[in-house]
């Protein structure tokens, strides 16, 4: 990991080089449970490139709860004031099958929700 991304390796080596302003995350992380008794946690991200380009990190990597939260602070980090800037622009922002804008969510099957409470006032 580095601070403006990370460099994924296996035994072959180098795999693939990802920054976090570009890369989406999409993680899985499963609880497993036998006769009512917890046996383990099941970790996949899933680092996805602007050109459709993956690789995916599980339990193979040491410490998948440290840097699946390292990973996804980066990408929030870098990502973060540019969305907000382009909401505050009037930008629909999409996220898999969710767009969020600065008046709500809406999904395609549920239809919108708007944000409740206050507004922030805009312009000067």
């Amino acid at each position: 990991m580095f601070e403006e991304g990370l460099v994924v390796a296996d035994a072959t080596g180098p795999v693939g080089g990802f920054r976090s302003d570009s890369m989406t995350v999409l993680q899985q992380i499963t609880e497993r449970y036998a006769n009512g008794v917890h046996v383990g946690t099941g970790y996949l991200y899933t680092l996805v490139e602007p050109d459709g380009s993956t690789v995916e990190l599980t339990n193979f990597y040491a410490d998948p709860d440290r840097w699946g939260a390292a990973i996804q602070y980066g990408i929030t980090r870098a990502q973060l004031p540019g969305a907000i800037a382009a909401l505050e622009r009037g930008a629909t922002l999409q996220f898999g099958g969710i767009a969020v804008t600065a008046g709500g969510i809406a999904t395609a099957r549920r239809g919108a929700a708007h944000w409740g409470g206050a507004r922030r006032p805009t312009g000067g």
